[in-house]
């Protein structure tokens, strides 16, 4: 299938462009925490202590979101794309986005990103490691940009 959906509704598929926006905001929904930890200012809540916890969600959606994953994994509403038309220029947006992302996880560094913990800004009562978020953000990645390659094998493409 082309997209992340459950598996008991019809199954859109999602444009290049699509794509690229829905990485674009999956992406800066963790901004805010990766600039609390390095600034130093991110204190882990009580979930974030419980201990096990987020190494059972971060080796979870790892899992499940490679990109030979057969798991499907239902994008909230918040970080679908959009359903109309996005322009060219998206592409250019999207690689200056990843350079931007590629700096906030870097910002991480003076942290041990494995020693930090985070909660999903998706599903709060998923925590996982910042390395697991960074981890988790490469991995979606590679499934989209899959996702993105298939739709432009598709016979007919571009239509």
């Amino acid at each position: 299938s082309l997209c992340d959906w459950s598996s008991d509704v019809a199954l859109p598929i999602w444009s290049i462009a699509q794509c690229l926006e829905h990485l674009m905001i999956t992406n800066t929904a963790f901004y805010p925490q990766f600039d609390a930890v390095a600034r130093g200012e991110k204190r882990a809540s009580l979930l974030e202590r419980l201990p096990g916890l987020p190494r059972f969600w971060g080796t979870f959606l790892i899992k499940a979101l490679l990109p030979a994953s057969t798991t499907r994994i239902k994008a909230p509403a918040s970080i679908r794309p959009t359903a109309s038309a996005l322009d060219g220029a998206i592409v250019g947006r999207f690689l200056g986005h990843m350079k931007e992302l590629a700096a906030k996880m870097q910002s991480l560094e003076h942290r041990n990103p494995a020693d930090v913990i985070l909660t999903s800004p998706f599903a709060p009562f998923m925590t996982y490691s910042a390395l697991d978020a960074c981890r988790i953000g490469v991995v979606h990645a590679r499934r989209h940009l899959g996702q993105a390659e298939r739709v432009m094998a598709t016979p007919g493409f571009p239509a």
